[in-house]
């Protein structure tokens, strides 16, 4: 945030917010859904800059059309909403230092990424690249997977861990859910713990959002599980993830990936990890060793067991 002079009013003052989006556009296929989210969440009241990147760790013909090709259609994308974008092509042999040397470069404060799609049994739910991302920065990181055009949903339903609040980025992804839904101009459903909505409703109500909102109370991992029967196909599911060793990380979050994967596989969904406190950590390698996916993950009759309990608790609660 930046104070600057409203017209050489002397002691007037106006809070000006200054926000610069780094969209990665993998291919021209995927560009656009992701590019009309970004602009959706744009600030229209401050200073918001848009850039779209594409890194690719060769020289050869066919990887530098396929740069050309996604960036010109993000650029056109983002040019159908009037808002100028700038492009940059960056060769890199990790795809993640070259986000990151950009990061640097632009000073971004929000990140938008195409949701990974597996391909392979031992590829994680995320993918390497993003796992990679999430843990060498601390700005904020938007996963975006939608199957229909984001402006067509007719609610938006945003699952809130416990104690969100704390975090450093708290209201940064409540402004940015609050201008999506208003652009939109649907009303959004908050799935929160009792002591985090006065919060929530704090930042909306003090930003005049005038959006449509309502509030119902999670308290617990075992009140996520049932919204699998609740999100219909024409709603956008937000998921406030958290970093590991953050505030609002618990250790059910682990299991999220594949609660996702199994539940939420045809719906349209987003992932926002908010900004964090710290410093961020360096990159040492540009080898990601696929043994490294494998030792995060727990294993399948660990993750079974969980769930097994968790369905004998949930039974209960029902009783």
């Amino acid at each position: 945030v930046k104070l600057v002079d409203e017209e050489g009013n002397g002691d007037a003052m106006k809070r000006i917010r200054t926000n610069n989006s780094l969209i990665a556009v993998n291919n021209p296929v995927t560009a656009p859904a992701v590019v009309e989210v970004a602009t959706l969440m744009r600030n229209v009241t401050g200073r918001h800059s848009f850039y779209a990147i594409h890194v690719r760790n060769d020289q050869s013909p066919a990887s530098r059309q396929l740069s050309r090709n996604s960036l010109d259609t993000a650029r056109r994308s983002a040019a159908s909403a009037d808002i100028a974008m700038e492009t940059l092509d960056r060769y890199d042999l990790n795809t993640v230092t070259g986000m990151l040397n950009a990061i640097q470069e632009r000073d971004i404060t929000e990140i938008f990424l195409g949701l990974h799609r597996r391909t392979t049994v031992i590829d994680t739910f995320f993918g390497n690249k993003t796992d990679q991302l999430l843990r060498s920065t601390n700005r904020m990181v938007i996963l975006v997977r939608c199957f229909i055009p984001v402006n067509t949903v007719t609610r938006v339903v945003v699952w809130v861990p416990r104690e969100a609040q704390y975090e450093t980025g708290f209201s940064r992804w409540v402004r940015a859910i609050s201008r999506l839904t208003r652009q939109i101009g649907c009303r959004v459903i908050f799935c929160s713990p009792a002591d985090t909505q006065p919060y929530i409703r704090g930042v909306i109500v003090s930003e005049n959002f005038g959006i449509r909102c309502e509030f119902r109370t999670t308290e617990s991992w075992d009140d996520f599980i049932p919204m699998s029967n609740r999100v219909l196909d024409d709603d956008l599911f937000i998921i406030i993830g958290a970093r590991p060793q953050s505030v609002s990380y618990s250790a059910e979050m682990a299991d999220m990936p594949v609660f996702l994967q199994r539940n939420f596989s045809r719906n349209n969904l987003m992932m926002i990890y908010p900004e964090q406190f710290g410093e961020t950590v360096a990159i040492t390698s540009f080898v990601d060793p696929m043994a490294g996916d494998i030792a995060v993950q727990a294993s399948p009759l660990a993750t079974r067991f969980r769930t097994f309990v968790r369905g004998i608790k949930a039974f209960i609660r029902r009783i």
